[in-house]
């Protein structure tokens, strides 16, 4: 959980050590749910969020001829 997650910026890094960085290609998170009052730090979040997870599928479609193996964490922003 990322209390007051602004711009998501400890979602971002929690994403860069422990997603996907096993020989397996597997993601260590299941789950990011961040929580802010303000709506506009949530869609930037969420915009941040789902374009780092695109570049890491991207990366591993390129890495892996089977893009299947890489699974992203659910993302979830609430008030």
């Amino acid at each position: 959980i990322d209390f007051g997650i602004g711009s998501g910026s400890a979602s971002a890094a929690a994403l860069d050590v422990f997603g996907s960085n096993n020989n397996n290609n597997q993601n260590q998170l299941e789950w990011i749910h961040g929580i802010d009052p303000s709506q506009s730090q949530r869609e930037a979040a969420d915009l941040i969020l789902q374009r780092i997870l695109n570049t890491k599928k991207e990366e591993s479609m390129e890495n892996n001829s089977n893009a299947i193996d890489y699974i992203p964490p659910r993302i979830t922003l609430g008030e």
